[in-house]
């Protein structure tokens, strides 16, 4: 026969297979649609299926030896219900084809139905076949996946064999949870609770957990056959009379790799906030390595452990300190009698990041706990605003910091006044008069501190005054005994409040001891847990509000024990932390918005990160309330330990980003009060609580407000006493001038008519070009103009620089205060003051909100 003669032979035959294929899979297929030609009918499925059986014959006849016959053969016996003959058919392809692609396609798509319960021919198929041939499917199909670099398929179909075939977790266990932890390395950055950790911890860790597991130190020994898809490239075909598989009878692993597999399963427990799936999953691995026995079971220990929250790390701890039962073949040289046993340290610090995340949230006022009858109240006078738990510094209490720069009254004063707590307008003169002026020779050393104003001296009521002032007086304090009995109240409340968040600190504090002691007990140095620390958090990769609270319960702990540098550097991660996460959120929208504007230019950077938020969450995740207390509390420490200086860039950055809200005289009287009823109750207490110099108060948005103008008040004040030649005492002046405006007339027998006006008077004038853009209160302004009347000589300049760089002359400026006397208060004017304010203070060392 010619080789054209060959040539043609061979194209028929392949194009009468591949007519056969065709046909009868087209007959097969359910939504084919087929009709019989002649009449043009669509035929019923019986019909289908009788039509491919008799194609099927004649394609049989033609091509006995043919793959694609003999499984669509297999597919017909499945129509028909034969699954016998199906079962003989599919191990013969098996047998005959084990590396032909196509067969590999069509165990995936039997795999693919099964995984997705599709409830059609290949799941039907899958449940009738016997559990060693649905093992190899399995396996087979993983493999595939897995070569093909579909490693989540793979992932899960590894998932299914061990979650249904718990015989199979010895030897393909391992093999599974290093697949999946690769899977989640492919595609970082990822959130904390992704899919493929996921995977991991509920469907492949959970079974491990459940043999008896046997650790070795470095590598498995030699004997100990271990899964490798890349070494076992061939698998063994099974029929009726092929014996089990011989699985190892324990699962055997690395010290290394099951720590990794407890951590990454702690830190998705953590990301999620389900505690005691965190303790469950260690102590369910203590109890698999037969390191602890645990009689009932780890989830009923877990029932007393969490009894009593207060209570968590003593009962935690008592677990961890307990000797090991077993030496894990001797191999893990470092056990011995005294000695925690592996694992220790990794739970001990998820107790304490435990420990700072409840801490957290009472602080940041996101949990709450008191009595019912408590919480009625606090809704019933606070409207259920949001609180938080916020540091204030009462000097002289702890010999462990400097004394603060701040002067006190004179004992002069003192003898001369009688000490009396009230929120009467405070009265300097000895005659009563609010107008007349404070001698200016004796302004430098007679200064009062307006962080003192508890400790107002206020002269005794005099005698030969008018009924009606009387009168007025009575109607005063009348109100003001109203006010006192309902901050009372309310401090009753808090106080009981602070005491229980209190006690969730010093649980943290202990929980750190109990880590601190465990490390001492290996290694005999505590930089150790430090490093675990960092380590771990970086191995959970924790939520964003978790390692937030790691930082402020450490900040806190370091503050209530007087190392201020060391809390410092810990508020400052957190605001640092947090202007990153706005600074990538705002950049996100800035990318989104290109999108849905394309012609809206974005920077060549600008990619949408996977594990990007939207601000609902952002705020969520980042209370504002707290990040204000945050900063604040760096403000107080830098003013505690004399660095008044710096203290100003965070009192800026809090009144400039705080949604602006009326805050009045009554919020800096109601301030006033509580600072000094906490300074009396920490004067009766015992000398260890006086041991720390800060202190807890509850403050709303508002509070934390009036906190933070006194503060940043208490530094210009600390500004003037400092001296002339330091510093630009008309601007400080004048600064103290706008800030005077909230809560007015608070200020003004406080600050401004015993301070500010005699050292105008003294300096001859104010030279302050800013006064008339910020200051938009009419009573100061009229104080001004007042002052102005009665002292013509003195020279001011309250306007901007004119064009020959010289400021506005006394005259002008006059005249545009008196053009400005009617002009409304404006709470944007103060907001773009302390924004220039901020700017001008901002150093590089500082984090910018």
């Amino acid at each position: 026969m010619s080789s054209d003669s060959i040539s043609t032979a061979e194209t028929s035959t392949v194009r009468d297979l591949t007519y056969y294929v065709n046909i009868i899979s087209r007959y097969l297929s359910p939504s084919s649609g087929t009709t019989i030609p002649s009449e043009g009918s669509e035929l019923s499925s019986d019909e289908r299926l009788q039509y491919a059986i008799k194609y099927y014959h004649e394609a049989h006849e033609l091509f006995p030896s043919s793959y694609e016959i003999k499984l669509l053969g297999h597919k017909i016996a499945i129509k028909e219900g034969n699954m016998t003959q199906a079962q003989i058919q599919f191990d013969e392809l098996r047998m005959l084809h084990p590396d032909h692609e196509p067969l590999k396609e069509y165990l995936v798509e039997i795999t693919y139905s099964v995984r997705h319960r599709t409830m059609d021919d290949n799941f039907t198929f899958f449940l009738r076949l016997p559990a060693r041939t649905q093992k190899e499917v399995i396996i087979n199909s993983a493999v595939w996946h897995e070569n093909t670099n579909n490693l989540l398929d793979a992932c899960e179909l590894y998932a299914l064999l061990l979650k249904a075939y718990p015989d199979t977790v010895t030897y393909y266990g391992a093999h599974a949870a290093q697949l999946a932890l690769k899977c989640e390395t492919q595609h970082k950055p990822l959130s904390e609770s992704n899919k493929y950790r996921k995977l991991f911890v509920e469907d492949i860790l959970e079974p491990i957990l459940r043999q008896n597991i046997v650790i070795h130190e470095e590598s498995l020994p030699s004997e100990i056959k271990v899964f490798n898809p890349q070494k076992d490239t061939s698998f063994p075909i099974s029929t009726s009379t092929s014996p089990q598989p011989n699985y190892p009878t324990n699962f055997n692993v690395t010290h290394d790799q099951l720590k990794t597999w407890l951590e990454r399963a702690q830190g998705f427990y953590i990301a999620n906030k389900e505690w005691r799936k965190v303790f469950e999953v260690s102590f369910t691995v203590m109890a698999s390595c037969g390191i602890l026995k645990f009689e009932s079971g780890p989830k009923t220990k877990l029932v007393v452990i969490f009894d009593d929250p207060k209570q968590l790390p003593s009962k935690v701890f008592e677990i961890l300190n307990k000797e090991s039962l077993t030496t894990f073949n001797n191999s893990l040289t470092y056990l011995g009698t005294g000695t925690p046993h592996p694992f220790a340290l990794s739970i001990g610090i998820a107790c304490f990041v435990h420990c700072c995340h409840e801490f957290y949230q009472f602080v940041a006022g996101l949990k709450s706990t008191p009595p019912e009858g408590i919480q009625k109240f606090k809704m019933a006078f606070k409207s259920n605003q949001r609180t938080c738990l916020t540091p204030i510094y009462i000097p002289g209490l702890s010999k462990t910091l400097e004394k603060s720069l701040i002067q006190n009254l004179s004992d002069n004063q003192r003898s001369s006044k009688k000490r009396k707590l009230s929120f009467l307008l405070a009265e300097e003169s000895d005659d009563g008069d609010g107008n007349e002026m404070v001698n200016e020779d004796s302004t430098n050393n007679s200064v009062k501190n307006i962080m003192n104003v508890k400790n107002l001296l206020i002269e005794e009521p005099n005698p030969q005054k008018s009924d009606s002032t009387v009168t007025g007086r009575e109607q005063l304090d009348t109100n003001l005994q109203n006010l006192i009995k309902e901050w009372e109240e309310f401090y009753n409340v808090s106080d009981i409040y602070i005491e229980e968040v209190r006690s969730y600190r010093e649980r943290a504090m202990n929980c750190w001891k109990l880590c601190a002691s465990l490390v001492e007990r290996t290694d005999g140095e505590t930089q150790v847990l430090e490093k675990e620390l960092e380590r771990l958090i970086k191995e959970w990769n924790l939520p964003f509000d978790v390692s937030n609270a790691i930082l402020l319960t450490r900040g806190d702990i370091a503050l209530s024990h007087g190392k201020v540098i060391e809390a410092r550097e810990f508020y400052y991660e957190i605001c640092s932390r947090s202007s990153g996460a706005w600074n990538k959120h705002r950049k996100e929208e800035k990318y989104r918005k290109s999108l849905l504007y394309p012609s809206s230019q974005s920077t060549h950077d600008d990619e949408l990160d996977p594990t990007s938020t939207d601000e609902s969450s952002i705020k969520e995740q980042i209370p504002l309330l707290l990040l204000f207390r945050v900063c604040y509390s760096i403000s107080i420490l830098h003013l505690a330990i004399d660095l008044w200086c710096q203290a100003p860039v965070e009192l800026y950055m809090i009144l400039v980003t705080i949604p602006f809200t009326p805050i009045t005289q009554e919020h800096f009287e109601k301030d006033d009060w509580l600072v000094d009823r906490k300074m009396k109750e920490v004067a009766l207490c015992d000398i260890e609580c006086k041991r720390e110099s800060f202190k807890w108060i509850e403050t709303t948005q508002e509070d934390l407000m009036v906190r933070s103008i006194k503060e940043l008040m208490r530094c210009f004040e600390i500004e003037l006493n400092a001296g002339i030649k330091c510093y630009p005492l008309d601007q400080t002046l004048g600064n103290i001038i706008v800030l005077s405006q909230h809560g007015w007339p608070y200020w003004r027998d406080r600050m401004f008519r015993p301070i500010v006006l005699p050292l105008i008077k003294k300096w001859g004038g104010l030279i302050y070009p800013d006064l008339l853009r910020f200051v938009n209160n009419t009573d100061i302004l009229r104080e001004l103009l007042a002052l102005y009347r009665e002292y013509p000589n003195l020279n001011f300049a309250f306007c901007p620089i004119s064009t020959d760089d010289q400021p506005a002359s006394t005259i002008i400026s006059i005249q545009a205060l008196e053009s400005c006397i009617n002009r409304p208060s404006c709470n944007e004017t103060l907001v773009a003051f302390y924004r220039e304010r901020l700017a001008k203070n901002l150093d590089t060392r500082h984090f910018k909100l």
